[in-house]
């Protein structure tokens, strides 16, 4: 087993006992909690559903720690309710660029990214699955912010 996921289990079972932890509501929806685990053919199952390849860290917490519950915002979403973005184009501008959701008339084609972490409204955190950041954890926005 890999060294991280003791340690993420080790703090994860600290964290609602400290004193200065958060108590946002974003919180007490998961209560610092993880999901059943899900299996390994059902992480393969998603990947053949999608064509995608899950970063090995992310399958790893997944199959080993836990497929849903405690993160950060409203926390990890279970795989069955994440979806895939694109990225949108650079602006000329210069101004921010936010996500489109795969099905969405105006996604690209390009670098695929995997909705994991619920942060409420239309404010995304993603892990690439795609392209040059594969494995980065990035936010972002649905609603091109």
């Amino acid at each position: 087993m890999d060294s991280r996921i003791t340690r993420i289990r080790s703090k994860l079972a600290k964290i609602p006992y400290q004193a200065q932890r958060s108590h946002s509501v974003c919180a007490e929806r998961h209560q610092f909690r993880l999901g059943p685990r899900i299996s390994a053919s059902k992480a393969d199952a998603f990947e053949a559903e999608h064509r995608i390849v899950l970063p090995a860290a992310y399958r790893a917490f997944l199959i080993e720690l836990g497929g849903s519950g405690a993160g950060p915002f409203y926390g990890l979403l279970p795989l069955e309710l994440c979806r895939l973005f694109t990225m949108n184009r650079n602006p000329a501008d210069g101004s921010p660029r936010g996500f489109a959701h795969v099905d969405h008339p105006d996604a690209l084609q390009g670098d695929l990214f995997l909705h994991i972490i619920e942060m409420g409204c239309s404010d995304l955190c993603l892990t690439a699955v795609t392209g040059p950041l594969t494995g980065r954890v990035v936010t972002g926005n649905a609603d091109g912010f």
